[in-house]
């Protein structure tokens, strides 16, 4: 019986064999040879550079796309969903796409340095940068030295909300914590910020269009006959901006000065007819 046994076991033990060798063969065809196994994104924490590699790497494997755009585009929009969780404000997707290329020739560059040159300082420090976080936050203020979220000279749409500010700096540095659930108070909040913030910007734009149009409308035209000097004022000496010489051939004396008009100049002569060839003469528009 204990022969038999043995005679069962040592089929089962061949196939075990088998299945193992079959697995490590697998792996080393999928493997990378600078950043390993091709891996969908860890949703909890903002994405490294070497993450976003993995991801598109995953994706040529899997077969989700067929060229390098879409590849690219697929996952440069999982990355803005990371940062859109964490409320990040970031770029458009289609720089993002532009900044996922970039990395993906990088990361091929890498691949092709020999052995014995991969272990020189520039190898290395290259591969070490693709462990900083996979930035795409339209904020560049921490770049630029910030590291409180008052010297921020950002516009209001690309600022970091105060609450997110702590965690940015980590992401950027330490990357000791992680995104948690959805604060839906918080999530309230800000939406109904930024909700008040797009009605001022279009109510201020609506404003000024209108201020425009009404000065628009409200300047008179001036005909060409208005805009002639005749030549009976000529020879009563009045020309724009000089003077002439009258029939005694001694000079006019030099034109009277304008009093201050505090009015819009399209519109001082048509509120003050008395202005109006004053105006004209003198070249106020």
């Amino acid at each position: 019986m204990n022969k038999r046994c043995a005679a069962i076991d040592r089929p089962t033990s061949c196939v075990n064999i088998i299945f193992q060798m079959a697995s490590v063969s697998t792996r080393s065809a999928t493997e990378h040879s600078i950043l390993g196994q091709p891996a969908a994104f860890c949703k909890n924490k903002l994405p490294t550079s070497a993450d976003v590699f993995r991801a598109y790497d995953y994706c040529v494997k899997t077969a989700k796309a067929s060229t390098v755009h879409e590849r690219a585009t697929f996952v440069a929009e999982e990355v803005k969903e990371i940062y859109d969780k964490a409320s990040i404000p970031t770029t458009e997707v289609s720089s993002i796409v532009i900044r996922i290329k970039r990395l993906i020739t990088k990361v091929q560059e890498l691949g092709k340095y020999p052995d014995a040159k991969r272990s020189s300082a520039t190898f290395k420090e290259n591969l070490q940068s693709l462990e900083n976080v996979f930035d795409i936050c339209a904020c560049k203020c921490f770049d630029s030295g910030a590291r409180d979220r008052s010297a921020c000279k950002c516009p209001l749409v690309c600022k970091i909300p105060a609450i997110e500010w702590e965690f940015w700096i980590d992401q950027k540095t330490t990357r000791r914590m992680f995104i948690g659930q959805v604060d839906k108070e918080t999530t309230v909040k800000l939406q109904k910020k930024e909700k008040r913030s797009k009605i001022s910007r279009s109510s201020c734009a609506d404003k000024k269009l209108k201020c425009d149009t009404e000065v628009n409308l409200s300047e008179p035209e001036i005909s060409e006959e208005e805009n002639v000097t005749t030549d009976e004022e000529l020879s009563m000496g009045e020309v724009r901006g000089g003077s002439t010489i009258g029939d005694a051939g001694d000079a006019s004396p030099p034109p009277p000065a304008m009093p201050w008009i505090f009015l819009s100049p399209k519109l001082c002569y048509h509120r003050h007819p008395s202005l109006r060839r004053p105006c004209i003469n003198y070249n106020v528009f």
